[in-house]
């Protein structure tokens, strides 16, 4: 008896651990708020970006970062520009650099969730999980030529 309940709760342990997996790598896109929970590190690798990489989705990101005042921190052109004496975001443009990941769903973790001290969680001013995706898209353009990915033709 003792050994069937312990076989039904493995059974139940592993099914639910499957199902977190695989809703980890499904495309996010809904709305957000400051109470999102924020992504593990393992569930943010495994998510694909289900925005395809357009140049409408890269105008949209670069409409995004301007409105929202990223380059305030990571400079107009996303290459952490500031003034002498100021404390500045990372250099985009430089993704070898980077602290958290550059596989795209990391990096819609750090701008989703935040990233450190310094990156604070957009989801707090940013309403919707694609608008997000969309900015992955930016950043990933200001990549080196032979690190960015290639611009999909629109449909």
């Amino acid at each position: 008896m003792t050994s069937m309940l312990h076989a039904r709760r493995v059974i139940a342990v592993a099914t639910f651990a499957t199902a977190s997996l695989a809703c980890a790598s499904e495309p996010a896109l809904g709305p957000l708020d400051i109470d999102t929970p924020a992504l593990m590190p393992a569930e943010a690798k495994a998510l694909r970006n289900p925005i395809p990489y357009t140049r409408n989705s890269i105008e949209r990101g670069r409409e995004l970062f301007a409105y929202h005042g990223c380059g305030a921190c990571h400079g107009i052109e996303g290459k952490a520009a500031s003034a002498p004496g100021l404390d500045h975001g990372t250099d985009l443009a430089q993704p070898g650099a980077w602290k958290f990941g550059t596989v795209e769903g990391q990096v819609f973790r750090s701008i989703r969730d935040g990233a450190a001290v310094g990156m604070p969680p957009m989801k707090a001013v940013i309403p919707w999980e694609e608008d997000v995706w969309h900015l992955v898209n930016f950043v990933r353009s200001l990549w080196p030529e032979g690190q960015r990915p290639v611009v999909k033709q629109e449909d």
